[in-house]
């Protein structure tokens, strides 16, 4: 093979690794469909509060998946936290989910990001948005005691 033929076949290999590094970083950076943060007043969460969101309206049919932040504070006593999700077309109830959030791990280690308040998100399931739908996502905590202390946001990522 002579130089020009490997200097060529090395450009070729080089641009195809530019391209793809671009689309890779372009991926990463993408933004999330809709971000909503919802506070939980006082860091006291009542099983009948529950917390809703109103999806925006989709300019075409489109399939994202959903994820949950829940923050919390060294007021919550528990391991876990559990909460159920409901999502509604125009009122009416076509999705049910539950998750649960490990807040300690085995060894009693606070799991999640931060130092005074850590962050868990987990991922729900993947959700349909139609073209000039009206979306709401309702969120309630599960627990068997009322109120939850140490819950102090939510946030809600369609992505």
């Amino acid at each position: 093979m002579t130089n020009s033929k490997m200097t060529q076949r090395i450009l070729k290999v080089k641009s195809a690794l530019i391209c793809l590094l671009t689309m890779l970083i372009w991926a990463c950076v993408q933004p999330p469909y809709y971000t909503e943060h919802k506070i939980i007043d006082n860091d006291t969460w009542y099983r009948l509060d529950t917390v809703v969101v109103k999806v925006p309206n989709a300019p075409k049919d489109i399939r994202k998946d959903l994820t949950i932040g829940v923050r919390y504070t060294t007021k919550y006593e528990y391991k876990d936290f559990c909460i159920g999700i409901r999502l509604l077309d125009n009122k009416k109830l076509i999705k049910t989910d539950t998750l649960k959030f490990n807040f300690y791990s085995d060894k009693d280690i606070p799991e999640g990001n931060g130092a005074f308040y850590k962050e868990i998100q987990k991922k729900s399931s993947e959700i349909s948005i139609k073209k000039d739908h009206n979306y709401e996502i309702q969120i309630y905590h599960i627990m068997r005691l009322d109120p939850i202390l140490g819950v102090s946001n939510l946030t809600v990522n369609i992505e």
